[in-house]
């Protein structure tokens, strides 16, 4: 068995979201599994365009560094999401250059955005993914819901652990609580 799984991007949203602030779904290829992954303005909007097929008269920068990586006879063949602590993800993009493999360390929203681009898979490790919400309880309604019951906006969160902050942001996000989540989110992001 295999430690990592091939994932896609469901969409980017910024509803109910704080200024500034986007969501992007991703899921595994079976869409069984389902992770939200908060990401700022620049990297949403260059997502976002890619996925509804629309151009810009100049190359945004991901366009850049697939231009670079082409025109160097390189490519670009893989993107692997790797770990997520302290509520930072870590990942990098593989490029191969006819013999030599290089494997360069990125933000998780620049190496999805660079291999969709190139037409890359995209892998993320089984811990990280199996995090996830089980993707039958969320493709409803927001009234069937499972998870809103669980969110509590006055939750005491400064004693809570990382990883409860963590299933409770993701539980927050599922249930389209933004404010929630983005509340847990300084909180893990204060104690770095």
């Amino acid at each position: 068995m295999t430690d990592r799984t091939e994932i896609t991007v469901l969409g980017v949203t910024n509803r109910n979201m704080p200024n500034g602030v986007y969501m992007l779904l991703l899921a595994d290829v079976n869409d069984t599994r389902r992770l939200p992954i908060l990401v700022g303005t620049s990297d949403a909007l260059s997502i976002a365009l890619y996925l509804e097929n629309n151009t810009r008269p100049r190359p945004m920068t991901h366009d850049l560094v697939i231009d670079i990586v082409n025109n160097t006879g390189a490519r670009l063949t893989e993107g692997y999401i790797y770990r997520l602590e302290n509520g930072v993800y870590y990942s990098n993009i593989t490029l191969l250059n006819g013999d030599r493999t290089i494997s360069i360390e990125t933000r998780i929203a620049d190496a999805i955005a660079t291999c969709l681009r190139a037409g890359a898979p995209i892998y993320m490790a089984n811990s990280i993914i199996e995090s996830g919400i089980d993707a039958s309880l969320i493709k409803g309604t927001q009234d069937d819901n499972p998870y809103i019951e669980s969110i509590e906006d006055d939750a005491d969160y400064e004693n809570m652990s990382e990883k409860e902050l963590e299933t409770r942001k993701r539980h927050a996000i599922a249930a389209e609580a933004y404010e929630v989540a983005a509340m847990i989110q300084k909180v893990l992001k204060d104690r770095k």
